[in-house]
This record gives C-alpha cells, structure tokens and sequence, in this order.
C-alpha cells in the first residue's frame, strides 16, 4: 500500500483511546467521532451518542461510496451498513429511519417514502438490537454502539485489503471529510 494513503487511513481510524496530540495539529474526523462517543455514553448522554453513531455512519457511507452526492444518503447509509454484522435488509431501513428521526426531526418518529410509521424508544437493557411491537420500534442503543464499532473495524480491515478498490474512494472522500486542522 502507498505510503501517503496509508497515512491517511492511520489518521482517520486511530484508536480513540489514544489523548489527542497537543495542538496545532491534524486528526482525522472519524478519531474525534468516537472519541465524542466515548464521552457521551460515559456520561448518560445516549440521544447525543446515538446521534454522532448514526452520523458516523453517514460520514463511512461517503467514504465506502467514494462520493458525496446529495441524492445518494440513504442508499449509501444502508449500503454501509453490510458492515453490521448479521442485520437483516428490515433492520438496515430501520435504521436508517432512527437516523432521519433525530438528526432530521430531533425525536423519535419518523415517515418512510412509502408511508410506513416509525416510532421508537431507545433502551440499554432490551434483549435484542431491535424489536418491532405493532407500531414501535424498541432499539438497543448499547448494541447499536457495539455494532458501530464492529462495522468501523470490518470496514477498516477491508480498506487495507483495498478491497473493491476502496482505497481509491477514500482517497475521493479524505480531502473533503477525512481530517481537520485544530489550533490551540
């Protein structure tokens, strides 16, 4: 692998738990993601971490598409989403739906295209990652933070492998979405 790409995957994927490096200084978006995760799930503030998880998400989808395109969220959200170990095609939209109820109407209700109702409640102690109940959706945030990781980590590991030619989009992605320059 070259060694500029690999530099910049290093970047964008370090280990959360590693304290961030004195300033000026680059760090690649998705470090701080996860890092504000942490945070947030360390302090009870689960709506603020499920919002940055399903972010992140968005933010993954961009670099496995290799775009960016206004269009394309939900298809490249969902498509991700493959990285989720064993969810099924209900629970990918479902999730995505979750996604669209907080970053877009900040609550837990949310229409699809094709009419259908969502209408959830987030729980540590549910037995499943997502249970249906007539007209609820019952979602496992802890599972959900365990999926994510999981899914950054599958992802990751294809990227090395360049799996698919996924160096290539990334490269796309990295200069617009990979990094950000901190000052003091």
């Amino acid at each position: 692998m070259d060694s500029q790409i690999s530099l910049k995957i290093e970047l964008f994927f370090e280990n959360p738990l590693t304290p961030p490096r004195p300033r000026p200084t680059h760090y690649g978006v998705l470090y701080l993601l996860r890092r504000e995760i942490i945070t947030c799930f360390n302090n009870s503030a689960l709506w603020a971490g499920i919002m940055i998880i399903l972010a992140g998400v968005d933010l993954l989808g961009k670099f496995y598409a290799g775009n960016d395109d206004i269009g394309n969220v939900g298809s490249r959200f969902v498509t991700f989403l493959k990285y989720f170990n064993n969810i099924s095609e209900d629970d990918k939209d479902t999730i995505y739906q979750l996604r669209n109820s907080l970053l877009h109407s900040f609550g837990l209700y949310s229409v699809d295209s094709r009419g259908n109702i969502y209408k959830f409640t987030l729980g540590e102690d549910f037995p499943d990652f997502i249970k249906r109940d007539v007209d609820r959706y019952y979602i496992n945030v802890l599972k959900l933070k365990d999926l994510f990781n999981i899914a950054i980590e599958n992802y990751y590991k294809d990227l090395k492998d360049n799996v698919g030619n996924l160096q290539s989009k990334f490269e796309i992605m990295f200069p617009r979405y990979g990094f950000i320059y901190m000052t003091p």
